[in-house]
This record gives structure tokens, sequence and C-alpha cells, in this order.
């Protein structure tokens, strides 16, 4: 691994005029030289889970298991979907599965993958994967059900006053669960749900959530183009979100555009408050080698362990072309 930058790590006090602003405190990201699947497309979504790595990318019909290596062990069907000799779905027809988290419920290790809900229909669907491991051969299968988003999506619209979305993380962080909106569809913005309501929301015992909290987010610009919230882990020591975030050269939540960089931060979960503008504009950590900006797709970030000072994972990029490149990294706070 070779050390990336020492950032500021945002822990916020409100200013007169309502905005959150970042004092300092420092911390350190590490990261290695990538490795790039060329048989895994679109990387956007990964956790770890069971001593593997769940991934999951936005134009595939496959949940990838990943092993310690980041190898591929093995892949599981997720719907029946027309795809392309490269075995890509067409933009069109994408469910745009751009985030995911690791829960356990009633005794078995779950995964929960959203879609974007970037366009009305396909792309406002989820799926609930539930794990089951063979004692005797030590495989998994799985058992995967499809739930719908789009009354949970109008409900995000609504309280945020916004016309489209464009959810790109999912984080279940103590008591609650946050979704990560992305720039590109009416800024920045994190979405606060009581964890219950939406586990009994997905799992078909409920057809809408209490009210979300809407928390709007700056981030830096990379000419002229502000950073996109892409993905985020919980940091149960810390009580803390870790985020990761891209720049496109593109306004549209459905155009990709090119690629400027990327940053990876952390936000302390109780600095998160309703309508008022989290400015982590000076505690975002640019991802850079060498002196040099890394022009990656940050698109999702896992904790694999950690401790009050230090965690350790993986970061998944999409490249746009068909692969995806995977950036072991650790975090260092002090």
């Amino acid at each position: 691994m070779k050390i990336l930058l020492v950032g500021a790590l945002a822990i916020l006090a409100l200013t007169s005029g309502g905005k959150a602003r970042a004092s300092e405190a420092r911390f350190a990201l590490e990261i290695s030289t990538p490795k790039r699947l060329l048989n895994l497309p679109s990387g956007s979504a990964v956790t770890a889970q069971g001593g593997r790595f769940w991934v999951f990318g936005d134009d595939s019909p496959w949940a990838y298991e990943l092993d310690n290596s980041l190898s591929i062990k093995d892949k599981h069907q997720l719907g029946t979907f027309s795809l392309d000799p490269a075995g890509r779905i067409a933009k069109q027809f994408k469910p745009d599965l751009e985030s995911s988290a690791a829960i356990r419920l009633n005794g078995f290790d779950h995964q929960v993958v959203l879609g974007s809900g970037s366009e009305a229909g396909l792309r406002e669907r989820g799926y609930l994967i539930r794990e089951n491991r063979d004692g005797a051969g030590g495989g998994i299968g799985v058992e995967v059900k499809e739930f719908q988003l789009a009354p949970l999506y109008a409900q995000l619209k609504k309280v945020g006053g916004l016309d489209r979305l464009n959810i790109e993380g999912l984080i279940v962080a103590g008591p609650q669960v946050l979704l990560l909106k992305r720039v590109n569809a009416g800024g920045n913005m994190i979405f606060a749900i009581p964890k219950e309501e939406f586990i009994d929301y997905v799992q078909g015992r409920r057809s809408s959530v209490s009210r979300p909290e809407d928390i709007p987010v700056r981030l830096p610009a990379v000419d002229g183009f502000e950073a996109g919230l892409s993905g985020g882990e919980y940091w149960p020591e810390r009580d803390s979100l870790v985020y990761t975030a891209s720049v496109e050269a593109t306004g549209n939540a459905y155009a990709d555009g090119a690629v400027l960089g990327s940053f990876v931060g952390v936000i302390p979960r109780r600095n998160l408050r309703s309508n008022v503008l989290l400015d982590l504009v000076d505690a975002a950590i640019p991802l850079s080698r060498d002196g040099r900006i890394v022009l990656t797709k940050a698109e999702s970030i896992t904790v694999e362990s950690g401790s009050l000072r230090k965690i350790k994972g993986v970061i998944v990029s999409d490249n746009d072309d068909g692969t995806s490149e995977f950036f072991w990294y650790q975090l260092v706070a002090y």
C-alpha cells in the first residue's frame, strides 16, 4: 500500500447561518494498486460478510461472491434479463443496482440491494438475498426476493423536494438506515430512516416508513463539477459513516461523463441533522498515488475489519467499460 494523503475528519459545528462546517481531526488513508476484474462488469456496490465480499454491478444480473484475494468464487442470478454478448444489460433495461448492505435477519445473513431510482419502473426495484450455507460442503446458495421501491422513493422525493432520485449508497448504521443520493439529481443528500421500519419495508411487512429525515451535503468540486456521493459503510467503533464520492463531467443522472477523480471521507453520525447543510468540502480526501490524482470512479466502500482507530476494507470502482477495479484501503484516525 502507498499513503495517499493526510486530511481532516469531519467533526462538525453549526455556524450562525445554519450550516454544518468541519473542524480538523487528523487521519491518513492508504490504498493499494488496483486489481482489475475483466469478467465483473460495472462494479457499483460491495459488502463484506462471512469472510467474503459480495459485489453488484449496475448492469449485471449477478450477485458476485469474491474471496479474500478478490477472485470470483461464485455468482448468483438475481433475475432474468436480456444480455449483450459481454453479459451486460443494455442501459435502457438495467435495474441500475447501485447500493447494498449486509444485514442479519432471523439467523441468516442477507444482502439488501437497491436500484438507483433514477428512472421509474426498472430502477425502482430492490432485492433481498438470503444466504443458505451447505454445512457439509461449505457452499453457499441464495434465495432472492424482489421488492418494489417506488413507494419509498416517492416518500424520499417528497421530503427532499425532488423531481428525481439517484440513490447510490445504503448504510445500516446503529438504529438508522441511511440512503445516499448523488449530486446529479438535485444535489447530494442523505436520507435517514429508522432501521426496523426499513427492514419491515424490504420484507413486505409495511408499505411506507415514517417521515424520512433529509440532510443536504456539499462536497468538493473538480473543474466545476461537484463530487457525488457514490457509496458508504458504517464504522461502528466510531459511530461514523465512511463514504465514497466521485466526480464525473456530467450533470445528468442517466448519462455517464468523463471521470475526474474520487474522494473518501468520514462523517460522525451525530452530525447528521435534518435540513442542516453538511459541508464536507474541506474534509474529503482525494484518491491519489505518488502525488497524482487517481482517475477512477469509486462507487462503493466496505469495512472488512476495524477498531476505534483504524479500519480496513475494499473500494470498488466502475470503469464504464465492462470491467471493475478494486483497491484495498486502510484508514487511520489520530
